[in-house]
């Protein structure tokens, strides 16, 4: 799985990106959390792929939940503007915030902007459901051990 997933990432800074997913994906399939993330960030800039966007969603939503605190910042954006699909303003803040507990050093600047797109209330149960989400993920050693990549 590690070998897979260097030789992703080396195809890819390579800007060979055909044989990088070849190798992200099977990574990823063997339940590389690092390799979901790459490839959904891949399929998300190359719309030439055609993937749908359940894909890329289900890639991030699997990244962020096995602790890749890049993939819950995105994730939050995704969700909370529902570029692809549905917008869950809730959601998408509470994501943002976990990346930010976290300490993702650029969500900052999103966290920001995005609080400023939703009520009072929203805010309120965006906070709730980051505690209850971390709660329930940091029962995961997994997910504590990926927090360390």
């Amino acid at each position: 799985v590690e070998a897979a997933y260097n030789l992703g990432v080396a195809l890819y800074k390579g800007n060979k990106k055909p044989e990088a997913v070849k190798w992200f994906k099977q990574a990823s399939e063997a339940g590389d959390v690092r390799s979901k993330f790459n490839l959904a960030t891949i399929y998300e800039e190359d719309k030439s792929l055609s993937i749908p966007p359940q894909v890329v969603i289900a890639l991030y939503n699997a990244a962020a939940e096995g602790g890749i605190v890049q993939a819950m910042h995105r994730l939050g954006i995704v969700t909370l503007t529902g570029q692809y699909g549905d917008k869950d303003a809730v959601k998408g803040l509470a994501w943002l915030l976990l990346a930010e507990k976290y300490e993702d050093d650029d969500v900052k600047d999103d966290l920001a902007q995005s609080v400023q797109l939703v009520s009072a209330e929203q805010q309120k149960l965006a906070k709730e459901a980051a505690e209850k989400l971390r709660a329930r993920l940091e029962q995961n050693p997994e997910f504590l051990n990926n927090m360390s990549l």
